[in-house]
């Protein structure tokens, strides 16, 4: 860009900012103040965007500047191995394509309108300062740059007509006064490494006329002409600024103590499972923003935007605004909390670690993700139940607590820094899950109310300002003495943290192995319908199941009889005694089947059953025939089982574990296919399929 085009903009700038109602006041930071004025170009055909970036910095140290320092966080999509992506590493792929690479060019630079050297090399921005910045004095850093979109579904990135811009613009670094030195991090492809103090933004954005942009902050429409349109958006007190924008988007809101919460989701031609999904994510990070905001401190914004996009492997946080994945439409049609809520939940609770509370990712993700893992188990516990999936008990301490014991990935100090982790893992395993346990732990030794009075006074402390580990321990001593502060900062740096404190007692593992259970099976029958272990199912929900023993056997067929039976009870495992009721068959009333789910064992020439009363079933079998609908088996010796609905009671169940001639020990049953219907005959040849 020409000098003449800076100065054309320049004057567009100044009368941008006339117009804004949003004043030029620099937020107070702990190092270096800041004030953000943009104007931008997005060009849908190049996928770029041309910007000017108006930087008021102010100089709180107490020392003099020679130097500006930016991060160029953009050019960490130049290759793959430098790419910051969920969940897996760039390492895998091959050579980057042309429309794949993401860059950042610095065009020119200006500081209180005059042209000053710089350089452009490892994802920072260096600019040599003509005078000294001294102490309590401002500058004006003025960027002229273009952004090259990637293509893909990385953070930064644009696929299918939408455009996610996160981490996209130069963002003034932070100067480290014990260290005497700039922050100067790139990117690490593990973890996040993003660092910045909070700043006001003002922004205008020119995009296509059929675009919808959702940003930090607030937006608001100025200007609409027949092929573009301009966006004005705000923002006050945040530490990064977010742009995702498309043609496709729609929206549903709702509004929480005065907290306006936004679902946006991307409409096609049918999208009815992503309108569905969009509201129960809507739901549920509306009632975390409650949540949280009771139990750490007030969100501290008056707009959350939650919006889908083509991001893979998982979401991602950001000042008010949250980046979700694609929706599938069967991912909410399960029993247990899917994947795409607990992501939800998560992310809100970002809003508190990190974008209130921030801190050095790179160097403590421990302060971010360790805080958050937990806040999002922490919400679980309360809102399903202490054995919530979820929650803190199965998440967490069922799993972790003796995992630098008994897992061969070699232990990790939770106060690592995001480059002392190789995969992905190890940092999950490190941060998410035994960081987590660090602020259980805490919670355990406390008590809850301390507990909560710990991370409400930090969350205070710490609001709109980077916190360290240290300043953490700082505020558990003030509120539960040094000796607490010690435990903890030990277990921080320690080679091994094996909580035993928190270990589970017998009884708490049986009820989350019984949940896990329930939530499993709920789970294949609601993907492949009714099938042999829904009996089992309807135990795990609380409703009684009669075994129903034939009556007409001689002395060796019983003793049979009675290991089956075993065999049987345990396949029964978790269901609670008295819900699993015995009986022979000539002792069976009529208000017996109506009113339970049955098991039936043997046939009809030994259970009544199986002769009489319910002469409905869709499979009859007799001495030496197995017969039904399309169906006919005969054979000396054959056994099998089959289910389905009750003939009197079409809210109850029959299982049918059968055999023709001699009783089996145990009867082998895929438990993991859709089969209704399985039966064996002689040389181990099986027939089965759905009734």
């Amino acid at each position: 860009m020409k000098i003449k085009r800076l100065r054309k903009i320049n004057v567009l700038f100044i009368t941008f900012l006339i117009i804004f109602s949003f004043k030029n006041v620099i937020v107070k930071a702990e190092g270096l103040s800041a004030q953000y004025n943009m104007d931008l170009i997005f060009n849908q055909k190049d996928k770029s965007l041309d910007g000017l970036e108006k930087v008021i910095i102010k100089n709180d140290l107490d020392k003099e500047l020679d130097k500006i320092v930016f991060h160029l966080y953009p050019d960490s999509y130049n290759d793959y191995s430098t790419q910051p992506l969920l969940g897996r590493s760039g390492k895998q792929y091959g050579k980057i394509t042309k429309e794949e690479i993401g860059d950042i060019k610095i065009k020119k630079v200006l500081v209180n309108d005059k042209e000053v050297k710089y350089t452009e090399d490892k994802q920072v921005l260096k600019i040599d300062l003509n005078e000294t910045l001294k102490k309590n004095k401002s500058i004006q850093v003025c960027i002229e740059f273009k952004l090259k979109i990637p293509m893909g579904t990385a953070r930064l990135g644009y696929n299918e007509e939408v455009y996610s811009l996160t981490n996209w613009y130069p963002i003034l670094s932070i100067y480290d006064v014990k260290e005497n030195k700039w922050d100067e991090t790139p990117f690490h492809p593990i973890g996040e490494s993003n660092y910045s103090d909070v700043a006001n933004y003002n922004v205008k954005i020119k995009v296509p006329n059929n675009f919808v942009v959702v940003s930090t902050g607030e937006e608001k429409e100025s200007e609409v002409k027949k092929d573009e349109k301009t966006f004005i958006l705000t923002a006050e007190n945040v530490r990064d600024f977010v742009i995702i924008m498309s043609p496709h988007f729609k929206v549903m809101s709702k509004e929480m103590d005065g907290i306006n919460v936004n679902s946006y989701y991307i409409a096609d031609k049918d999208s009815k499972g992503e309108e569905k999904c969009a509201k129960e994510i809507l739901d549920i990070a509306a009632e975390a923003v409650k949540f949280f905001s009771h139990e750490f401190g007030k969100y501290p914004y008056k707009e959350l935007d939650i919006v889908e996009t083509y991001l893979a492997g998982g979401a991602m946080e950001y000042p008010q605004i949250i980046q979700m994945c694609k929706y599938d439409d069967y991912i909410l049609d399960m029993e247990d909390t899917p994947f795409l809520l607990e992501a939800a939940v998560h992310e809100v609770g970002h809003q508190w670690w990190y974008v209130t509370v921030g801190n050095n990712e790179f160097k403590e993700p421990f302060l971010d993700e360790s805080f958050t893992a937990f806040s999002t188990a922490y919400y679980f516990d309360k809102k399903e139940d202490e054995y919530s999936s979820k929650g803190i008990k199965a998440s967490l301490r069922d799993i972790y607590v003796y995992i630098d014991e008994r897992s061969n990935i070699e232990p990790k100090k939770i106060s690592s820094s995001v480059d002392n982790f190789k995969e992905m893992y190890q940092y999950n395993t490190t941060i998410y899950k035994k960081g987590a346990l660090i602020l259980e732990d805490l919670r355990n030794r406390v008590g809850e109310e301390k507990f909560k009075e710990i991370m409400q006074e930090y969350f205070k402390r710490f609001k709109f300002k980077n916190s360290t580990i240290q300043g953490f321990l700082g505020v558990i001593e003030n509120k539960s003495g040094k000796s607490v502060r010690d435990s903890i900062e030990k277990s921080l740096n320690g080679d091994k943290y094996v909580p035993k404190n928190l270990e589970l007692t017998s009884e708490d593992s049986k009820k989350i192995n019984n949940k896990r259970k329930k939530s499993y099976l709920s789970q294949k029958e609601n993907q492949q319908g009714m099938t042999m272990t829904s009996v089992n199912l309807r135990g795990l929900n609380n409703e009684k199941i009669i075994i129903v023993k034939p009556s007409n056997l001689d002395y060796k067929e019983k003793a049979e009889l009675d290991n089956f039976y075993n065999f049987v009870k345990e396949t029964l495992y978790g269901i609670e005694d008295n819900l699993i009721i015995t009986k022979e068959d000539k002792d069976i009333k009529e208000e017996d089947i109506k009113n339970n789910n049955l098991i039936l064992l043997g046939n009809s020439c030994n259970n009544k059953l199986l002769n009489n009363n319910l002469k409905d079933l869709p499979i009859r079998l007799n001495k030496n025939e197995v017969s039904g609908k399309n169906l006919m088996i005969r054979g000396e010796d054959i056994s099998g089982a089959f289910i389905c609905k009750n003939p009197k009671n079409d809210n109850k169940l029959i299982l049918s574990l059968f055999w023709t001639q001699s009783i089996p020990k145990i009867m082998e049953i895929d438990s993991e296919t859709p089969d209704t219907i399985i039966i064996k005959m002689k040389d181990n040849k099986y027939f089965r399929g759905r009734i």
